[in-house]
C-alpha cells in the first residue's frame, strides 16, 4: 500500500498521508492514555503510584555522561540529534523544498516543535500509566509477555479488548507512524538516486518526463 500510493502521489502524496497518518497516531495514543488513567482512578493516581516506585525524575544534574537521562545528556545529545534531523536530513529538506517561501518552512518548523513536544509529553505520560497499571505485578517477570516493547500492546488489550475495534484504532495508529516513515524514506531515495546518478552521469541528457517516470 505505502509502495503504491508514494509512487502514485510523490511527496504530495506523501504530505497528505503522513497529514492523515499523525491525527491517527494522536487519536489513538490519547486513546489509550486517557482510558487507562481513568481506569486508574486519575491523574493524581497515576502520578502518586510512579512517585512511589521511583518512576519519577523531573531533573537530573549528574554530570556523568553515561547517565541515560540527564539535563546535559537531553541537551547536548538532544540537540545534535534533532539538528541532524531537522538540518541535514534529506527526507526533512525535501519538504522544505515542497513549500513556496522559506517562511512557510519556519512556520511549519515551529507547529512541528509543539506538536512534537506534546508527543513526547504523551509518550512519557503513557508509560507513567502503564506503570501505575503494572505496579504490583510485573508482565516480564510473571511471564505474561517476554520482551518489554510488548508492554503497550498488552496494556491496551487489558484496558482497551473488551472494545470491539478499539484495539485495532491502536493498530492503525502503531501502522501510522511506520507508513509515515517508511514513505518520506522511499521518496527521498529516489529523489537521490534521479538527482545523483541518473540525471548525472549515467543519463545526463534526461528529459523531465523521463524522469518522473524514472523516479516512478
Amino acid at each position: 500500500v505505502c509502495i503504491f500510493y508514494t509512487t502514485i502521489g510523490g511527496m504530495k502524496a506523501v504530505l497528505w498521508t503522513d497529514t492523515v497518518q499523525v491525527i491517527l497516531m494522536y487519536a489513538a495514543m490519547m486513546l489509550v492514555i486517557f482510558n487507562g488513567m481513568v481506569d486508574e482512578g486519575g491523574f493524581t493516581e497515576v502520578w502518586e503510584k510512579n512517585v512511589n516506585g521511583s518512576r519519577v525524575e523531573l531533573i537530573n544534574w549528574d554530570p556523568n555522561p553515561i547517565t541515560r537521562h540527564s539535563i546535559w545528556s537531553l541537551i547536548i545529545g538532544g540537540y545534535f540529534t534533532w539538528v541532524a534531523n531537522y538540518g541535514v536530513n534529506q527526507a526533512q529538506i525535501q519538504r522544505y523544498l515542497c513549500v513556496k517561501k522559506k517562511s512557510m518552512a519556519v512556520r511549519a518548523l515551529w507547529i512541528n516543535l509543539f506538536a512534537l513536544f506534546f508527543l513526547m509529553i504523551m509518550c512519557a505520560f503513557g508509560g507513567m500509566v502503564i506503570f501505575a497499571h503494572y505496579h504490583d505485578c510485573d508482565p516480564l517477570l510473571n511471564e505474561q509477555i517476554s520482551k518489554a516493547d510488548q508492554l503497550m500492546p498488552l496494556f491496551v488489550m487489558d484496558t482497551l479488548g473488551k472494545w470491539p475495534g478499539v484495539p485495532g484504532l491502536f493498530v492503525a495508529g502503531i501502522f501510522s507512524g511506520a507508513l509515515s516513515t517508511v514513505s518520506s524514506g522511499m521518496n527521498s531515495l529516489a529523489a537521490i538516486v534521479l538527482e545523483d546518478f541518473l540525471k548525472g552521469p549515467i543519463w545526463p541528457t534526461i528529459t523531465e518526463r523521463q524522469a518522473t517516470w524514472a523516479s516512478k
